[in-house]
């Protein structure tokens, strides 16, 4: 069976998606220097374009364990085989068994050199089945290289205003062979934040995807430079930190404030209401919900501090029934001036009680709308710097 040119194209097409190694014809490599880069395609550099999908992702302690699959795309012309160069050779009309005799999985071609940057724990590829593949089109040597692997990258998070800070976990690629004056990177039209990462590839229950955010940048202090960066913006779930800690801790401060109303008399009542809310949230401020996370662990959060100032109003409001309970129950004695400092002291015991029903739900109440606006102010003014206008 003799191949024409067009047979000959059509059968390169097909070995190279069966194959996962790129597949040249070896006549077209008399004459290629891989230490060469190829021609400029865009504005003197040659045009890079990276792209980036990622499988699965989870947050621990600063850094996220995401697989990935990357790929990078270029055009190396030197590698192309068209029609009229196979008829300028004299390559068509030949047997079917002398063109597969010539063609060879051609790894040793010329490539960027474009990897992560500042990631680290990358797993060897060669550990990963069927984890790099190049594809060749013969048709104009445009390659396509990918990859897949296993590694952590870096994430910016303000641990005090935990849970309410933006997790901001960056993937970045550059060439480590090349400077920006010799290539262009370029994120793929198939990268956009739809298909980066979607909501179901997060593995941490605790924390949804809000934003993504890609471009390309030159570093300040490595202008020679351009890192095609990813940016991945991260927020914890607030509904189940106010249902696991914020809601029970403001519970127990009310309940705390229930021996307002409980005579002075009744001691065993109030003692019973203070000891159980003081322990109750002394052991929920302690036990904090996030024990594989070192940093939330030894860091002072803005939950922490919540559960604390609670804790601080439970305290106060024990300190309150001890005045009361002092005053309430002491003794007149045989002369008259001591029994009425005596009846004053239960009067005022009394007076403590109603004036505790009112400033202790006030300044609590304070407290709350402080705290909160502060948050609000934080997530509003956060909002706007990554999402500027």
């Amino acid at each position: 069976m003799k191949l024409n040119s067009a047979l000959i194209l059509q059968q390169l097409y097909l070995i190279q998606t069966i194959s996962c190694y790129g597949i040249v014809y070896k006549p077209r490599l008399k004459q290629y220097n891989k230490a060469l880069i190829p021609k400029s395609n865009f504005k003197g550099r040659l045009l890079t374009e990276v792209g980036v999908e990622i499988e699965s992702m989870r947050t621990i302690t600063g850094t996220s364990s995401m697989n990935v699959l990357t790929f990078q795309k270029w055009t190396d012309s030197r590698l192309a085989i068209n029609e009229s160069y196979l008829q300028e050779n004299k390559i068509a009309n030949i047997s079917l068994q002398e063109f597969r005799e010539h063609l060879v999985e051609f790894e040793d071609i010329w490539n960027p050199y474009i990897n992560f940057y500042q990631a680290f724990n990358i797993r060897p590829e060669e550990m990963l089945s069927s984890s790099a593949s190049v594809f060749i089109r013969p048709s104009d040597g445009k390659i396509v290289s990918g990859k897949k692997m296993q590694l952590d990258v870096p994430c910016d998070r303000e641990l005090w205003l935990y849970p309410f800070e933006f997790i901001i976990c960056f993937v970045q690629l550059k060439s480590y062979g090349y400077s920006k004056s010799e290539i262009a990177l370029k994120w793929a039209e198939s990268t956009t934040p739809n298909e980066v990462i979607r909501e179901g590839n997060i593995r941490d229950n605790g924390v949804t995807l809000t934003k993504v955010l890609i471009d390309v940048i030159s570093p300040e202090n490595e202008n020679y430079l351009e890192i095609a960066r990813l940016r991945i913006v991260l927020q914890h779930k607030w509904s189940r930190v106010f249902v696991n800690n914020i809601i029970p801790a403001a519970l127990l401060v009310a309940l705390s404030w229930l021996g307002f109303w409980i005579k002075n008399e009744s001691t065993s009542a109030r003692a019973s209401i203070c000891l159980t809310t003081i322990l109750s949230s002394l052991t929920l401020a302690i036990s904090k919900n996030f024990p594989s996370d070192i940093q939330l662990m030894q860091a002072m959060t803005a939950q922490g501090l919540y559960m604390w100032g609670c804790f601080v109003f439970i305290f106060l409001a024990a300190l309150e029934f001890a005045l009361v309970d002092y005053y309430g129950k002491m003794k007149a004695s045989g002369k008259e001036a001591l029994y009425t400092n005596t009846v004053n002291k239960r009067r005022m015991a009394v007076r403590l009680n109603r004036i505790s029903r009112i400033v202790f739900p006030v300044c609590f109440l304070t407290f709350n709308v402080l705290f909160f606006s502060y948050v609000l102010f934080y997530v509003i003014f956060e909002k706007k710097q990554l999402y500027p206008e």
